[in-house]
């Protein structure tokens, strides 16, 4: 198996899995710095990250077999690289969605990663020391589904529970805090939009949404 052969097939599975961001032009040398990037660039899921080293693996096993020892040096150093961003970068959120309870979720600390996790620009808000909301701040202009009360206000889309620490960068939360919002935004929590909805005669689309 050569290094083309490799990179293409590595090509092949960014295309499927990020068709959005891909670009034809990526390089077809995988020992380029420009192919590591490639591959950061789409680790935004925690689970996908770990189907690409699978995938990186097999192709190095493929390689070995192939005694294409140069190339699976290569992707020895790329697999390497993955692994270190992945550790260097993991975030453990609390994922709340409309009408569900919450669940922890691991995911890669980073502004298209955030974006997934709320479909779209972020906005945090602080709702108790070094704890963050993290929603879509269009989710109403949008016309996302309701999710819970938060405040006065109510919170339109999907939205997550992140720590942050001294200098404004969000960490995983701790195991404490993780039981402490699960109990917050517990099914209770899912009836009380329908309440606030009723005494605020609130209309869906309205403006005092984040």
């Amino acid at each position: 198996m050569t290094k083309e052969q490799i990179a293409n097939k590595i090509n092949e599975f960014f295309k499927e899995y990020d068709t959005y961001n891909y670009r034809d032009n990526v390089s077809h040398k995988i020992d380029e710095e420009e192919t590591i990037e490639e591959i950061a660039n789409g680790l935004t899921d925690i689970d996908k990250a770990k189907e690409m080293l699978e995938k990186l693996n097999t192709f190095k096993t493929e390689a070995m077999d192939s005694e294409c020892y140069e190339e699976a040096k290569e992707l020895e150093k790329i697999t390497s690289n993955i692994n270190n961003y992945i550790e260097s970068n993991k975030l453990l959120i609390l994922k709340v969605e409309p009408n569900e309870l919450p669940y922890e979720k691991e995911i890669i600390n980073d502004l298209k990663s955030l974006q997934n996790e709320v479909d779209g620009l972020i906005e945090m808000i602080d709702i108790d020391d070094k704890t963050c909301l993290v929603c879509n701040e269009e989710g109403k202009l949008l016309g996302m589904d309701l999710n819970r009360v938060v405040g006065n206000d109510i919170i339109a889309g999907n939205f997550f529970i992140s720590r942050f620490n001294e200098t404004g960068d969000l960490v995983s939360l701790t195991s404490e805090q993780i039981e402490k919002y699960k109990e917050k935004y517990n099914e209770k929590s899912i009836n009380e939009v329908d309440e606030k909805l009723v005494s605020l005669s609130f209309e869906r689309g309205g403006k005092n949404i984040c």
